[in-house]
């Protein structure tokens, strides 16, 4: 090859070059920001998911606890209907006789106020 045809032949490699690099790039670029997107995603509905189940398992475990309490109240009421003292029921239901107090003056404050 002679250094005119050389010459020639250098703009028509610059640009196949600059054109294969641009397309190449862009390329990548819209791969990044497509596997930045679907990441973005996948981290996001994980957890959202695991967010729900959290929240699931929290309201669960509330309202256990609201049942066990319902239950506790119920049973000191019923108990104190059939005339048992403060210590009696304390060791029936396994409890502190401070604990039965309490559930005895929550019962005593709900009522005051259906009673309003």
């Amino acid at each position: 090859m002679t250094n005119a045809n050389m010459n020639d032949a250098l703009p028509v490699n610059r640009t196949f070059k600059s054109t294969l690099f641009i397309m190449l790039f862009e390329d990548k670029k819209n791969l990044l920001e497509h596997r930045a997107e679907a990441r973005a995603m996948s981290i996001f509905e994980y957890d959202q998911e695991r967010h729900m189940q959290q929240e699931r398992e929290a309201g669960i475990e509330k309202g256990r606890r609201q049942g066990e309490e319902q239950l506790l109240r119920r049973q000191v009421q019923k108990n104190l209907g059939r005339g048992m003292q403060v210590a009696e029921i304390a060791e029936l239901l396994d409890e502190s006789e401070e604990r039965i107090r309490e559930i005895i003056d929550m019962c005593a404050a709900d009522e005051a106020q259906e009673g309003k």
